[in-house]
Parts: C-alpha cells; structure tokens; sequence
C-alpha cells in the first residue's frame, strides 16, 4: 500500500462524515412597498395571503395565527413561528417557516428551504420583505431557486412597488416609442437596485426565451420587459447601438447611476446564437435559469436605498422584553417572570445566531468582493497591456501582426503573462492553471502555447458564431495538434472529487467540464490536458489546469 493510498483510507471517514453536513447559504432577499390605497388593509392581506402559502405545503395553521397574533410552538422542530408586536406607530408581523424542497416521488431532496417573511406598517406605508436561505446534505451548488409562489401572488394584489415601477409577475410589453420612453424612466432611475431584463423579439416576433417565465420566477427581484422587433429601433435611437438590444437578443440593465455615459459591458447582451448553445449546448432553458441566478444572487447585495425590516429574533427579543416588563408592573408571581424571563433568552439567543448568520454572509461576500476586485483589477492590466502592445505594433508596421507571428515560448515560465498579453479578451488563462504548470514534466511546452491559440480563435469563433463550417475549422485544428476535445466526464463523480475539477471565476465555483487531450497514456512526460469551461457571459474559455491529467474516479 502506498502512502497516498494509505492517507487517503484515513481520510475517508472524515470526508463521509463532511458529506453528512448540513450546508446553510443564502438565496435572496427582496423587500418592496405593498400597493393599495389603505396600508393596513394591504397588510391584513397579505397576511393572510402568507398563511394560506404555508397551508399549501401541509402545515396547518392555528386560530391564534389566523387572527394574526403570535404563534411560537414550545414543540421542538416546529417549521412555523409567528411573531406580532405593535409599538409606537410600527406594526410588525413576522413569520418564520422552514420547509423541505421538492423532490421525486418516493425521495428526499435533502434540502431545506428557511423563509422569513415580514409584514410591515409603519404610518400610512406598508412593507413586505422576504430573507431565504436553503441548507442540507446534498450540493447546493448549481441550484437554481425561484421567487415562492407568494410572493407572485402578493404581486397581483395588493401589489409589490420597488422605487420607480410596480413589479410584475409577467413581462410587461414595449411597442410604441412611448412605451420605450417609458421603460428608459427605469433604466434610467439612479436609485435602481433591481436588474431590468429586456428580452427582444426578432422580426417575426419571435423570442428564444419566454419573457413571461422570467417575471414570473424573479417578480420582485427584477424587472423584465418584451421588446418589440420595431420598438428596439426607438430604444436605439436613444441609447445608441452599443446599449440597445433587438433580433432576439436578450440584455441585462444593471443598477447604474448614469446609464446613457456608461460602459456598455456593465450591461451584459446575450445574442441569439449564445442564448441558443448556452450552457454547453443546453439552450433557452438553461440561459433563463442563469437569468434567474443573477437576479438572486444581486438581490443578495445590500442597497443604501433598501428597506431594512428587522429580523424574526429582534421583533421577538422586543416582545418578550415587553412582556417581562409588563409582568413586572403587574407584579405577577415569579413562576410567571420566571417563564417570561426564559422566554427572552431563547430569543436572545435566535438574535445572536441570526447575527452570526450574517456575519459569516458578510465576510463570504466580501471575500468573493475582494476575489471579484483582484480579478478584475488582473484583467484591466491584462487588457491594458494588449492594447499597448498592439498599438505599438500598429507604429511599427503597416498590418497589425497576426497570432501566426507569435513567438511560442520553449518554457512554461512565462505562460501567464505571455496568455495575458497575447490573449486578452479572448482566453482566460487562471492563475491557477498557472500554477499547475510551474513544475511540469511535459516534454512539449509549445503545444500547450499552441492550444491556448486554439481555443482563442478557432473555438471562440465557434462557440459565439455557430456554423459547420467553423466546427470543421474547430475539429481541423485540433487534428493538426493531435488532439481531442471532449468532456471530462459524469458531473456528478467529477463534484465528488471536491475542489480538483472546480475553479472560483467571479466569485462562483464553477466545473472544468471539458479539456483537450493527446491519447490515453499517463506519463507525465507526454501526457497532455488542458482543462476549461466556456463562460457563456464573457463569450471566452477559462482554462483551469494544465499540462497535467486530473484523475477521476474511473482513472
């Protein structure tokens, strides 16, 4: 027995054990103004409209929560707690509700889904606000949520207003140029937090995804609007080309302070031909499930301009400390003081976690914030030095020099560098493929350089423009190199492995789903793999590893 194969026996309990762990992230936060013309009456409603979302799952409701009093179950497990307390001119209703995510039947999911969910007044201004987390044993990577029923409902009526447009469970139409006119008031709108879809339509009014299906599963996270194949020449004559969107493209309009000066690549355009191999040939289908991603994931970024609704244990604490005090005045026996004062510290106690809670959220997403600003920061100088090069290029000669003048360097010393310069915008080489190659055996660094030009040029062109006869040219290419392109194998073994076959890209994990190879031997001296995924936003191959095989489980 080896000593690999020795550690490794060691440690397979304790990974066994790690698989067991419940994993707890977040999945969105929303909060919105509820519509009507009486915020208390708005707020009975959607009350009530909650409850009977929780009675759908199968969980009973009592009377005292029906009247909209409090409800906390001294029962252990209890997926429902509800909360009231009025003081001064704020209303509060808050309920907690923990549920298990839908599965086959006859399974378990191995998820729950935490939902906290607030019913504001303060004044004559009502609020709803939801905070949704999922935790459990299986991967929570690659899931992709979706707004709960209740809060579409609560969109139709009484109605949920983020800033400047009502939120809307189905898309709404642009046609006219008014319309266009009148959808620029919320791209333009500089308190902005939400995303704003605009899904185009080509000239036969057809478009690759359903702008309906996207309203309805990010209805107060995001805005989503049909735009018309004539109505896109209006919203061009106003943005100009470069941030228009139209023949079936599909646009998404960050938050900005100042749309009309700023950079068109904030706002990311999916063209047809992306939309339709999106996600390795996978399609519309999945490019709405990454839409929806996106929404729910920048829900998750605190605004200056959003509301803050107090959490399910603060609006508890609150209430038990008012309890106690009561008690006190009453001068009720100690038993009962006794009873209230354990009930204050059990709330204390859910504050304290909800805390630590956000805590570790905060320090997750500033971490990813900092990954994100270093990467970002890599690239600008990356792109930076490009065009410096190439513009000395253009001094010096008449053409711009080709790939085919590159120099291919005999050595994997430089191959970060020599892919930032010579490759920007459209590869991404990743420091820690970089890595990976530092002490390298492989007796060819040249094809490793040649392989990167590969999948710069001849898969790039395929992948963005499609045709047979790019793929010919693709497939071409890799015959010339004596290599193959292909998948790395079952996604789910390939997740089992841990972290060997995934990368953190713009603070995701993400799976090198695919790599070029010469043959099957094993000899690090002539064995070659570069291992990628395309990223379908940025339109480039990010190359995770190489020169070196990653072992599977069927290796």
């Amino acid at each position: 027995m080896t000593l690999s194969s020795s550690l490794a026996d060691g440690l397979r309990p304790l990974a066994d054990a790690m698989a067991n762990v419940a994993r707890e992230k977040p999945v969105m936060r929303l909060s919105a103004l509820l519509g009507g013309d009486n915020a208390d009456a708005s707020a009975r409603q959607a009350r009530q409209l909650v409850l009977n979302w929780i009675e759908l799952h199968g969980y009973p409701i009592p009377k005292a929560a029906w009247n909209e009093d409090s409800y906390v179950s001294d029962l252990p497990g209890t997926p429902v707690s509800i909360v009231r307390l009025v003081q001064e001119d704020f209303d509060y209703w808050i309920v907690r509700f923990d549920h298990p995510g839908s599965a086959a039947p006859g399974q378990n999911s191995g998820r729950i889904w935490s939902n906290e969910i607030s019913v504001v007044v303060h004044g004559d201004t009502g609020w709803f606000a939801l905070r949704q987390r999922v935790s459990g044993t299986t991967p929570i990577f690659g899931l992709t949520p979706a707004v709960p029923r209740v809060v579409r409902d609560l969109a139709d009526d009484p109605g949920l207003v983020g800033h400047s447009k009502r939120f809307s469970s189905t898309a709404t139409p642009v046609r006219t140029r008014e319309e266009v006119e009148e959808m620029l008031v919320v791209l333009r709108a500089p308190e902005r937090r939400r995303p704003v879809f605009v899904v185009s339509e080509t000239q036969d009014f057809q478009s690759l995804i359903n702008p309906n299906r996207v309203a309805e599963r990010t209805v107060g996270i995001a805005h989503v609007y049909q735009l018309s194949y004539d109505a896109a020449y209006y919203l061009t004559d106003e943005v100009g080309k470069e941030l228009s969107v139209f023949n079936g493209a599909v646009r998404t309009y960050r938050p900005s302070p100042d749309l009309d000066s700023d950079n068109p690549r904030n706002h990311p355009l999916a063209l047809p031909y992306a939309i339709s191999e999106w996600a390795q040939g996978s399609g519309p289908r999945k490019f709405l499930d990454f839409l929806v991603f996106k929404a729910t994931e920048a829900s998750l970024e605190r605004g200056e301009a959003e509301k803050e609704v107090p959490s399910f244990s603060f609006v508890r604490r609150l209430s038990a400390q008012r309890q106690r005090e009561a008690a006190a005045l009453e001068s009720k026996n100690e038993t009962e003081k006794l009873q209230l004062a354990e009930l204050e510290i059990d709330a204390l106690k859910g504050e304290r976690d909800d805390w630590e809670k956000m805590a570790y959220e905060e320090e997750a997403n500033a971490r990813n914030a900092v990954e994100r600003a270093t990467e970002a920061e890599s690239r600008v100088y990356a792109l930076n030095s490009r065009i410096a090069a190439l513009e000395e290029k253009l001094r010096q000669a008449t053409n711009v020099e080709t790939d085919d003048a590159l120099e291919i360097p005999s050595s994997f010393d430089r191959i970060k560098e020599w892919a930032d310069e010579n490759l920007a915008g459209r590869l991404i080489l990743t420091s820690r493929a970089a890595r990976s190659s530092k002490n390298a055996t492989f007796e060819d660094p040249s094809l490793a350089y040649r392989s990167l030009l590969l999948l710069a040029n001849e898969y790039r062109n395929m992948k963005i423009h499609g045709g047979e006869e790019r793929i010919q040219a693709f497939e071409k290419a890799c015959r010339e190199l004596g290599l193959e392109n292909s998948r790395t194998g079952d996604e789910t073994r390939l997740y089992e492995k841990g972290d060997e076959f995934v990368i953190l890209h713009k603070g995701q994990r993400q799976l090198l789903n695919f790599h070029l190879k010469n043959g099957i031997t094993r000899d690090p001296r002539r064995c070659f793999r570069i291992y990628y995924f395309w990223d379908d936003e940025e339109q480039v191959a990010v190359v995770g590893s190489l020169p070196g095989h990653l072992s599977t489980r069927i290796s």
